[in-house]
């Protein structure tokens, strides 16, 4: 559900049992920025956070469909977690490269997929549809 306070942290934790290809991420410990403007309720989190902002937390977090295919969570940058990354993408039939250039190119790419989402999505029409009451 959202609301209207923006809640922003550094936070880390460790990844719980998740479904499918999250499962081999159980234990791995992971930090990002968590931001969010309301909650969600899912029956099976895959992440705890333990920590918010240098403060001590005990949060669950993230939702995933049962075959893991679908997912999501509120660590906006989950994908800066090497083993996360690399995990993610052997789930999608990626081969494990520990090149330099791989690990120094990250930023690049993420910043020019992000640029050509927002320039294919309505991103006006996809703003009214996640604030429609």
């Amino acid at each position: 559900s959202f609301e209207g306070e923006k809640a922003t942290h550094q936070s880390s934790g460790k990844v719980g049992a998740g479904p499918g290809w999250l499962q081999a991420l159980e234990g791995q410990h992971f930090s990002g920025y968590e931001i969010h403007m309301g909650r969600t309720q899912t029956p099976n989190p895959w992440l705890t956070i333990t920590q918010r902002n240098a403060a001590t937390a005990s949060h669950q977090d993230g939702a995933a469909s049962p075959d893991g295919k679908i997912w999501g969570c509120y660590i906006h940058s989950i994908f800066d977690n090497h083993a996360f990354r690399r995990a993610w993408l052997q789930s999608l039939a990626w081969s494990a490269n520990d090149s330099p250039s791989e690990i120094n190119s990250f930023r690049a790419s993420l910043t020019r997929l992000a640029d050509e989402l927002e320039n294919n999505l309505d991103m006006d029409a996809l703003e009214q549809i996640i604030w429609a009451v």
